[in-house]
């Protein structure tokens, strides 16, 4: 029963949650507010696209579970289990602190409707969520490109597995190259 009472509060908690940015969202559209309504957009466009870290992690899990098949010797599969902590390592504070915002979120949501305190407390969030997507995409790259041959590579593009949204079948494209900052 108790397990029951705490999935509905995260349920309710992450409507709630859903609520406060789409009221916050209309609100800052009539303000006017170029840059947090930018933020709000920008959020929207990430959910939309789907979750960086499930894919990642995803993909990790295919290539190891497929060992034999994309032949991977034992340096790489050490390459690939170092990779994937060191991204848990660094990913994991970033989940904690977006967490963390969520709850304040909430809180200011239903004590004191302060606009713009929500309001940088999402373009934080926001933040996090872009710096998070942008370090993910780059431990993506690693994986592909300097871990993987590109006979691996090809050989992971055809599995079936990985043409069900963990891995992005559309990457026959991706550069190897690194890129300009």
């Amino acid at each position: 029963m108790r397990s029951y009472k705490r999935v509905t509060i995260c349920l309710v908690t992450a409507f709630i949650a859903m609520f406060v940015v789409f009221i916050s969202s209309a609100q800052v559209y009539q303000k006017g507010d170029a840059e947090v309504a930018q933020a709000h957009k920008s959020i929207t466009a990430s959910w939309a696209m789907g979750d960086y870290e499930s894919r990642f992690f995803g993909m990790i899990d295919i290539i190891m579970k497929n060992r034999e098949k994309l032949a991977l010797s034992d340096e790489q599969m050490t390459e690939i289990k170092d990779l994937k902590a060191q991204a848990k390592d660094t990913v994991t504070p970033m989940n904690k602190k977006m967490s963390a915002l969520d709850v304040e979120i909430n809180t200011l949501s239903w004590e004191e409707f302060d606009l713009d305190s929500i309001n940088k407390l999402v373009a934080q969030k926001h933040q996090i969520m872009h710096q998070k997507t942008q370090y993910l995409t780059s431990m993506h790259n690693t994986l592909l490109c300097k871990i993987l041959s590109p006979e691996q590579k090809g050989i992971l593009k055809s599995m079936p597995e990985a043409n069900q949204g963990v891995v992005d079948p559309g990457q026959d494209d991706l550069s190897c190259e690194e890129p300009e900052l």
